[in-house]
């Protein structure tokens, strides 16, 4: 909470960095996942020492990458990521993430 008080976007994705790598991941909101995304795709302005979004591009990217290697089962991490992606002009990543956006959701229909 305080780091998105203080609009500093590395100490939010270290923060859920963190969960992911203590098994936490229901604790990873999907409302932050958006807030973070579109601030570095946005570009926003005037973060946390004078950054602004795109400077964590990279660092976000890891993060999806980390994430999405520790858990498949997550359409969020998935589609945040592909957004992500297109905005960092991969399209082929993008896609493929899209892809396995899909393939979770319709293995859920399948489970019930």
């Amino acid at each position: 909470g305080i780091c998105i008080k203080l609009r500093d976007i590395n100490g939010v994705i270290q923060s859920l960095r963190r969960l992911v790598e203590l098994d936490q991941m229901g604790r990873v909101q999907r409302q932050v996942l958006g807030m973070v995304t579109q601030a570095v795709i946005t570009d926003m302005p005037e973060l946390y020492e004078g950054r602004s979004g795109r400077s964590c591009m990279r660092q976000l990217l890891d993060f999806y990458k980390f994430a999405t290697d520790h858990t498949a089962s997550r359409p969020d991490f998935w589609s945040f990521y592909a957004h992500l992606q297109e905005a960092a002009g991969d399209d082929v990543g993008a896609l493929e993430s899209r892809l396995r956006q899909c393939r979770v959701l319709q293995a859920r229909l399948w489970d019930e």
